[in-house]
């Protein structure tokens, strides 16, 4: 079937330049106790307060860390004015150039081939049944830098005639994703930096509602497909904070690759609400054996319904007490029987008891 694309026009770009080269990232994130529109990364990472308090949505006030993402917080907060295609009849939205693309409805996907400067907000895509893999929003460019999804929902149009070709609500890198809704692909998020690429990409996963992931017939070991809400798949600076995470077959968070090209740097994955699947995976996962530079695994939610009582695995060399939560313990990478657990333990959602840690 012919799949039309649309291009977004370089005046869209010459009107948001002087925007997007401030490195101002529009959302809402926790500053204090005040949820603010604007935010801008200071050095280090620290987020500073930028412009006024606002309330998203209906009444509805967000903050990062403390508000639990469901579908009335997350996705788009005004209806679209312009559909691109239709049920049955998938369109390819292409983004060539930097700049701003919201408040439109894409029965299909947004191809995003521009390095740098986009920023997709109050969309909502509908992916539609299809032969090849395909993902919702995808980040082409190798050095993919600087761009922004927000307000967005991401799922597929009929679960009934989902398949492992629905892989990926969003995938790439280089990109902050925050207050979206993203259901019924196979994985929720997928980000790497690829090997061709000068070097190792930011992504943030911000207040997000991952859901329903789609379980189907797959060319999966065991047949059927393996659903994760995040996948980092190495040589990145990954933040995960604040999101609502009900995992598939698989995990909430995985993060993985053993040899990054570019190596890892930060993988911050704090204070998200974390659901496993009852009878398959893991809850979180840090699969790598690769080195991280700074990992952070700390003041997550977890539920006991997940296998095992919601399990979590950190592989050595990352075993290390003070980066799971824990004040003191062993670093050996064999046991953490002796671990003891402080005010950033992980705990169990039902009555704030400390998540024991894993060896992977």
């Amino acid at each position: 079937m012919m799949r039309a694309t649309r291009q977004v026009t370089a005046s869209a770009a010459e009107r948001f330049s002087s925007r997007i080269a401030a490195a101002t990232i529009r959302g809402f994130v926790l500053t204090g106790f005040a949820a603010v529109v604007g935010v801008r990364v200071a050095r280090g990472g620290r987020w500073r307060q930028r412009g006024r308090p606002s309330i998203p949505g209906p009444g509805l006030v967000f903050h990062l860390k403390i508000t639990e993402p469901t579908a009335e917080n997350t996705g788009p907060r005004v209806p679209p004015t312009q559909t691109f295609g239709s049920p049955g009849s998938p369109y390819t939205y292409t983004i060539s150039m930097p700049g701003v693309t919201e408040r439109i409805r894409v029965y299909g996907r947004i191809n995003v081939t521009a390095e740098s400067g986009v920023i997709i907000r109050d969309v909502e895509v509908i992916m539609q049944p299809s032969t090849t893999q395909i993902n919702g929003i995808q980040f082409n460019a190798e050095n993919s830098h600087g761009n922004l999804v927000e307000f967005t929902r991401v799922t597929v149009g009929d679960p009934g005639l989902a398949t492992e070709e629905q892989s990926t609500c969003i995938r790439g890198r280089g990109v902050d994703v925050i207050r979206c809704d993203l259901s019924g692909a196979v994985d929720g998020l997928q980000v790497y930096t690829p090997t061709k690429a000068v070097a190792r990409q930011r992504v943030r996963i911000l207040g997000t509602y991952i859901h329903d992931l789609i379980v189907s017939p797959s060319t999966q070991s065991d047949g059927w497909t393996h659903n994760d809400c995040i996948q980092g798949l190495g040589s990145l600076d990954l933040e995960i904070i604040g999101n609502a995470l009900h995992g598939g077959r698989t995990s909430c968070v995985i993060i993985n690759t053993d040899v990054p090209a570019h190596g890892w740097g930060d993988c911050i994955v704090e204070d998200n609400w974390c659901y496993g699947d009852p009878l398959n995976g893991s809850t979180l996962n840090v699969a790598t054996t690769a080195s991280i530079g700074n990992l952070s695994v700390k003041r997550n939610r977890i539920s006991r319904a997940g296998k095992n009582s919601g399990q979590c695995f950190v592989k050595a060399p990352n075993l290390v007490p003070t980066s799971c939560g824990a004040e003191s313990g062993t670093s050996n990478g064999a046991s953490t029987s002796d671990w003891v657990y402080g005010p950033d333990a992980n705990v169990f959602m039902d009555n704030g008891a400390p998540v024991p840690i894993r060896v992977g």
